[in-house]
């Protein structure tokens, strides 16, 4: 069974990206690129050297970074305005670029995933797509992901990653989604002047 997997970023990003693909954090820094951060400087450190435990190896900021699902724990705390760099602007300024494991794979491009949030001590790495059944798939559909007093990881598993090495060519992208009609629009505005024609779709129930 294929299994879609989910990257956000800002609006703001999408220029650079429909022209150079989903670039790495090691790639971006390296070109010195512009772009809007909606991360926590403190967890961008770790992943710089956190090893990759899969043959291809490397440190997670070689790595693009997709959920397997949408609604994650990190949007939720971006949309409480934890996040320094976005705290005063919306949602409505994100958008998910969707494409598959399959697809990630047939490109023949390397790639990994864990079983929780890449940098959680206990997070387990994979490099074959036989082993996604170590994902917790109903915790991924489900609507409440917090921790609880009997299941105290359900957060870290919630944020388990799928880490495509080095770029993901804008090609390999099937879908891209917003949060409403009017952001639609302007990423319509944006995506169907790029190399390869993209499905926009509207899907407020991403969001929180």
């Amino acid at each position: 069974m294929d299994r879609h997997i989910y990257h956000f970023t800002c609006t703001d990003n999408l220029v650079g990206i429909v022209a150079r693909g989903l670039e790495c954090s090691k790639l971006l820094h390296a070109r010195e690129a512009t772009f809007t951060n909606i991360s926590f400087p403190d967890v961008q450190a770790l992943r710089a050297t956190k090893r990759v435990m899969t043959p291809s190896g490397g440190t997670l900021h070689d790595y693009v970074p997709f959920y397997f699902a949408p609604r994650s724990p990190m949007l939720y705390t971006i949309k409480r305005g934890n996040v320094g760099a976005f705290r005063n602007r919306s949602q409505e300024e994100l958008v998910y670029l969707v494409t598959t494991a399959h697809t990630i794979r047939e490109a023949g491009i390397p790639f990994a995933f864990t079983d929780r949030h890449a940098v959680h001590v206990l997070a387990n790495y994979h490099a074959n797509l036989a082993h996604l059944d170590k994902i917790d798939w109903p915790l991924m559909s489900a609507t409440m992901w917090s921790d609880t007093k009997e299941d105290p990881s359900r957060m870290a598993r919630r944020m388990a990653e799928f880490l495509v090495y080095g770029r993901v060519p804008w090609s390999l992208i099937t879908e891209v989604v917003t949060m409403t009609p009017q952001a639609a629009r302007r990423v319509a505005s944006i995506v169907h002047g790029g190399p390869v024609e993209k499905r926009v779709s509207v899907k407020p129930g991403w969001y929180y």
